[in-house]
Formats: C-alpha cells, sequence, structure tokens
C-alpha cells in the first residue's frame, strides 16, 4: 500500500483549526504546497487532506470525478443555499443541470447587457452624489449583481430594499454556517439550536419570496421569456420524465440566486482594487474603453471586443477565486501524488492554490493580467486557473458573470477615475464567496467618459 501524505504538524490540542479559522483561504493552500502540493493535517481528532497541485485536482475533478463526490460536506450549505445544483450529487444533478443550462447559454444571455447597464446607473447616482466621499464598494456591487440576477433568474426587477435585504440575509446564514462546520461539536439540522434555529428562519424567508415570484410567474403565463424560471417551471409543469418537484424548482432558484450574486461581485470588487492599484494597467483598459466604446454604454456586441478588461477580470480571479475551496469525499480507497487516500476521507481542494501555483506561473502572487494575453508567448496552463472549477461540475453561471462581470468593469471605468482610501487595509474576507474587506474608493466623474 502507498503511504499516507505527508502531516502537517500542530501542536496545539485542536490542531490546526485556529489557522485554518483565521484564513481558510491561504491555509490550505500553504499547507498543500509546504508538502508538494497535497497534504494532511488535523483539526481536533479529524484527519484533513488538503490539494494544491494543478494536475491532482484535475485528477480529481475530471479523471476520477465519480470517486470524488460532494458527500456529507454539503449537507449543511444545503441549509443556506437549498438542495439545488451545488448540493446535488449523481442523476439528481444531471437532470437539473440539463434543464438550467439553456437558460445561461450564450444565445439567452444577449439581453442581459441592457440590465447590467440600469442595475450600474442606478449605483452611479449613488456615487455621483458625493463625488469626494470614500464609498464601501462591495455592497453596491452586490446591489447590481441582485438586480442582474433578479431580472436573468426571475424575470422580475427586485426594488432596493429588497436586494438589500437579502443581500444581508444570505450574508448572516453563511457566516452563521462557517461558524456550525468549525464548531467542535457540530449539531444535525434537526436539532433545534438557536443557530439551527436561524438558518431555517432564513432559509424560509427567502423561500417564501421565490415561492412569491413562481406564484407571479404561473399566474402571468409561461414560454415566452426563455429565463431559468420559465424553463423549471415549464419542465415542473409537462408530462414527461423526470419532472421536477415544485420543491425542487424552489431550491434549484435559491441555489442560483445565493450562490451566484456575491461570486460575481466579490471578483468585480477584487478587480477594482487591483485597478486602482495598478495605474498603468487602468490607462490601458481606460484606453480600450474609449476605442470601443466612447461615450455610449456597451451592447452584446461590444462584450468579446473588451479584451483589455476581460484579462483584468480574469487575473483577479486567479488571485482571489470566490469560491477559494471545493470540498470532495472519496467513495473508495485511492492514490493520489503516489500518497493513500482512505476511503471515506475529506479533501479540500484550494482553487486559490492551484490558481497561485508556483510550478505553473512565474510570480504568482503578482498581480499581472498580461498572463492572459494569448498572442504573447506560450499559452498559460487551463489547469492552474480554475476560479469556475474544473471537469462536469465546473460552474454553470461563469459565463453569465463574466459578461456581467466586464460590462461593470468598462461601465465603471468609462465615468469615473477612483482611487483607494489611503492608509486602510483591505483584507480578504469570506461570506457566500471571499470578498475584500473594508474596500473603500473615491470616485471621481471623467467628464468625457461619461455616457449619455
Amino acid at each position: 500500500m502507498p503511504p499516507s501524505a505527508p502531516l502537517h504538524r500542530s501542536r496545539a490540542l485542536l490542531g490546526s483549526r485556529r489557522a485554518l479559522l483565521r484564513d481558510p483561504a491561504r491555509f490550505y493552500a500553504d499547507v498543500a504546497w509546504q508538502h508538494g502540493g497535497l497534504a494532511r493535517f488535523r483539526v481536533a481528532h479529524r484527519i484533513l487532506h488538503a490539494v494544491a497541485h494543478p494536475d491532482l485536482l484535475h485528477e480529481i475533478l475530471v479523471t476520477k470525478a465519480s470517486t470524488y463526490v460532494k458527500g456529507s460536506a454539503y449537507r449543511n450549505l444545503a441549509q443556506v443555499i437549498g438542495e439545488g445544483l451545488v448540493v446535488l450529487d449523481g442523476e439528481d444533478w444531471r437532470a437539473d443541470h440539463r434543464i438550467i443550462r439553456p437558460g445561461l447559454h450564450k444565445r439567452a444571455l444577449s439581453g442581459m447587457v441592457a440590465t447590467v447597464n440600469a442595475a450600474c446607473d442606478e449605483a452611479f447616482r449613488r456615487w455621483d452624489a458625493e463625488t469626494k466621499a470614500y464609498h464601501p464598494v462591495v455592497g453596491p456591487l452586490r446591489l447590481i449583481a441582485l438586480h442582474v440576477i433578479g431580472e436573468a433568474l426571475l424575470g422580475t426587477t427586485l426594488q432596493a430594499l429588497q436586494r438589500a435585504r437579502l443581500s444581508e440575509q444570505a450574508m448572516e446564514a453563511m457566516h452563521l454556517l462557517t461558524r456550525k462546520n468549525w464548531s467542535l461539536l457540530p449539531l444535525p439540522e434537526r436539532w433545534p439550536t438557536p443557530l439551527n434555529r436561524r438558518l431555517q428562519r432564513i432559509r424560509l424567508s427567502m423561500l417564501r419570496f421565490l415561492e412569491a415570484q413562481v406564484e407571479r410567474r404561473l399566474q402571468s403565463g409561461l414560454g415566452d421569456r426563455g429565463d431559468v424560471l420559465d424553463l423549471l417551471l415549464l419542465n415542473h409543469l409537462s408530462d414527461q420524465e423526470p419532472r421536477l418537484s415544485r420543491r425542487r424548482v424552489l431550491h434549484e432558484l435559491l441555489t442560483l440566486f445565493v450562490a451566484g450574486y456575491d461570486t460575481t461581485s466579490s471578483a468585480l470588487a477584487w478587480s477594482l482594487y487591483y485597478l486602482a492599484q495598478h495605474p498603468k494597467v487602468l490607462a490601458a483598459v481606460q484606453t480600450e474603453v474609449d476605442a470601443v466604446l466612447g461615450p455610449r454604454p456597451p451592447t452584446w456586441e461590444d462584450v468579446p471586443k473588451l479584451t483589455a478588461v476581460g484579462r483584468v477580470f480574469e487575473e483577479a480571479l486567479r488571485l482571489n477565486p470566490p469560491i477559494h475551496t471545493l470540498i470532495r469525499e472519496s467513495t473508495a480507497p485511492d492514490t493520489l501524488g503516489g500518497y493513500h487516500v482512505p476511503a471515506g476521507s475529506l479533501v479540500f481542494l484550494s482553487l486559490y492554490g492551484a490558481n497561485r501555483s508556483p510550478v505553473h506561473w512565474a510570480d504568482p502572487n503578482r498581480f499581472r493580467p498580461e498572463r492572459f494575453t494569448t498572442h504573447s508567448g506560450p499559452r498559460y496552463d487551463p489547469r492552474a486557473c480554475v476560479p469556475f472549477g474544473a471537469g462536469p461540475r465546473r460552474c454553470l453561471g461563469a459565463l453569465f458573470g463574466t459578461v456581467e462581470a466586464k460590462v461593470v468593469l468598462a461601465r465603471v471605468v468609462q465615468r469615473y477615475r477612483f482611487a483607494l482610501q489611503p492608509g486602510h487595509l483591505v483584507r480578504s474576507a469570506l461570506g457566500t464567496a471571499m470578498y475584500p474587506e473594508n474596500l473603500f474608493l473615491q470616485f471621481t466623474p471623467h467628464p468625457t467618459r461619461i455616457s449619455a
């Protein structure tokens, strides 16, 4: 039998729990890379695996996807995002994936650019009102993303107070879930603890909101929009099998709603943070935006032309993937990287660590969007840039989020000069996704770039 993976040493009684909770993204990456890309670590009595080498991630997510499954690690997550695509496995996942995929395909997204422009205009009115102030960035970007996802998934314009409430609920639920996952005595969902009761109240509140959207759509009629809600309900009402239950429809909407909005807004926030730190990159992006757009808002046809904007977003995603770690459970004994992985092992796959692989990238921790210029030198190894995951479970909303992000970044660069608040420490924090906490920017309208 092959040997076990190297054990990351910790003298503490609770093992690496404290270091993990302090900065989980960096912890998984550092532990794995200190031992060549794969290591074991201890949290209290549990021995867990951390993987960061891109080749091993590819093996788990693509080659051996049937051996490494979501398993029990995602049951708690269902308390927040429902039992949808992120949580489901096997035939249930395949059935729902087939139904939802057309609603997030390129042809279905062509109308979303106008929605993104409208959401940006709303945010700009607030920034224009106080041009000398340093504005929090993450919150407004979340509201933009909720505006877009409400239109794209549900075909409805969410009011500002609705969006703020939904965002607050999702963030609170994820903080509670983190506490539960790493509790020394994790209790099942059915136990009526204060934490479980609060999680249940938040999920029920969000499901009631989605139930109202479903009822509204059923009363107004189906089949003429082609959005995700239409696709789910047409399947629910059809005579063909497999047919989704009403409960499954709601849970898929909850998954797409909660998991979708914060990932895009977090990546956008990191993009603006890096642009504010790198004036030469920002100048190149401004030149491109001026050439492609002039003073007008972008259209769907403009999106492929915004290549410099796209490179900034890709590099921000590489450095700070919103979902920094995936968890898989081995269903059978396996050999990984020459080491034995017992059946039932929890394996933490560090996308953050793979994207910063010292084996695959020069200066892996530096912001260098020129890495993604396809005509300059050899292309990067795609295994070492997996912000959306890989294999059959790769994020279904990758194109949706990328299109939205390119339009928002182009609009912000087109309209504003922006600067970081001096002396303000920006650090990573976790909500639904990894975002830059305490990011404040001053937005000064640029008269020659204000769209009509």
